[in-house]
């Protein structure tokens, strides 16, 4: 499986870094309160990339151990690219900004719910949990915050 990483890679380098300006919000295509609405162009874009992946793994008859370790350096990557991408272009995208934030979340948690709906919700939490983390600092509403720090400031 070592051929397919840099293909895969180079896919989700360019499919990835437009996931932190999506809106995981939109409710384009809602037919009701009973169905899902469909994933926004820049979550599924990533979510493909990931299917495909496990598609191929599946058809080949792969080991689930081969399978976890391709996943485990997808998901590696993965968070890796967004976390530099928001340390290094976040504050001039506007992601250092609540609603940014809350929006962050939200995407992250719908890759993680498709890694969930797969069998690979452990793995994806694992890998993905300092873009987790960092995505709920900036969700985090500043009154917040601020009663955080004032509760950890030294008396």
């Amino acid at each position: 499986m070592e051929f397919a990483k840099p293909l895969l890679s180079r896919s989700l380098y360019v499919a990835l870094p437009p996931l932190l300006e999506c809106n995981p919000f939109q409710s384009e295509g809602r037919d009701g309160w009973l169905s899902s609405p469909p994933l926004p162009e820049e979550i599924h874009k990533v979510v493909s990339i990931y299917q495909a992946a496990l598609d191929l793994l599946h058809q080949y008859d792969v080991h689930p151990e081969v399978t976890s370790q391709m996943f485990a350096y997808l998901f590696f990557f993965s968070n890796t690219l967004l976390f530099n991408q928001l340390m290094e272009k976040g504050s001039s995208l506007g992601c250092f900004h609540w609603s940014k934030g809350v929006r962050i979340r939200a995407a992250v948690r719908l890759l993680l719910e498709w890694a969930q709906s797969v069998g690979l919700g452990p793995l994806a939490d694992q890998f993905f949990a300092k873009l987790c983390s960092v995505a709920s600092l900036l969700a985090m509403p500043n009154s917040q915050l601020l009663q955080v720090s004032l509760q950890e400031a030294p008396g």
